[in-house]
């Protein structure tokens, strides 16, 4: 009983530190621009390119989501263009707040990663102590 105690408090320790690592704390910006955030916007835009198969999420500083892909860039701002409704969203770099990609983060999966490991290795080893102690 302490095994399945102890296993089903590693694995809910293991949920929390996964779902903490996709939660970052919001630092509040001002109205105004902030060049170096809409530089580095501008610059993962760029890199994600005009591809219908490169979805991304948008989060804009009135803290409103745009998903899509990228339609169209253009100096000052580009546009996203939702899949299943076809709406475009033209979108200006300095009011951009976080530019992500539509599947989860790479520090997401290690941590499933992890947690599916150590959940494997806390059931072999509750099967094994079970097996010493058992017929």
């Amino acid at each position: 009983m302490k095994v399945i105690s102890f296993s089903l408090a590693v694995v809910m320790v293991l949920h929390v530190v996964a779902y903490a690592q996709d939660l970052q704390p919001a630092v509040e910006q001002s109205q105004g621009s902030n060049p170096q955030l809409a530089e580095k916007a501008r610059m993962e835009i760029q890199k994600r390119g005009v591809r219908e198969k490169s979805r991304v999420r948008i989060r804009i500083r009135d803290r409103n989501e745009v998903k899509g892909y990228i339609s169209q860039i253009e100096a000052d701002t580009f546009q996203v263009t939702d899949s299943k409704t076809g709406k475009v969203t033209t979108i200006a770099y300095d009011t951009v707040d976080r530019v992500r990609g539509g599947g989860l983060s790479k520090s997401s999966k290690i941590a499933i990663g992890i947690g599916v490991g150590a959940a494997v290795a806390v059931i072999v080893f509750a099967l094994v102590v079970a097996s010493w102690h058992g017929n």
